[in-house]
Formats: C-alpha cells, structure tokens, sequence
C-alpha cells in the first residue's frame, strides 16, 4: 500500500490492463500493479509480458474498488503502471 501511495504522489500513472499492456510492449512501463482479484486471464498475460519487458510486477494486497477509492477514480482500478 505503501508504493501504491508512493506512486501516486511522484509517479505519471497509467490505468487499465490495455493501457498498460501497450506500455510494456513499447517499453514504456517500468512496474505494474495489480490487484489482488484481477482477473486469472489478464494477471497471466499481465505478467508474462512484464517479464519479457523486464518490468517489476507488484500484486497488491487490495482489491480494484480500493485501489480506485485510494487513487481518487470514480471506477475500479485492477491494473496500473507506470
């Protein structure tokens, strides 16, 4: 929760699994996020490609409603990176 916080303050986020999906391809992404009830299908695809990009992947211990509130979305957040 701690690096969710801390990302939020100093980091340029982006939300979503597309989103961030397209980011890791490009290299853009360095981490990810992801919440602890994402998706089976998109945790897997999530993480394979973060190997390959060489991104962390951090699975938080929060669900995507949380992880919305916390980021002050109106709208769940499963996936964030930046």
């Amino acid at each position: 929760m701690d690096e969710l916080k801390q990302a939020l303050k100093e980091k340029n986020l982006v939300f979503g699994t597309k989103a961030t999906l397209r980011n890791l391809r490009q290299g853009k992404a360095k981490h990810v996020m992801i919440s602890s009830n994402c998706p089976k299908e998109a945790r897997a695809e999530l993480e394979h490609v973060a190997k390959l990009s060489g991104a962390e992947t951090i699975t938080l211990d929060l669900p995507d409603s949380e992880i919305g509130m916390i980021s002050k979305k109106r709208f769940s957040v499963s996936v964030l990176s930046y």
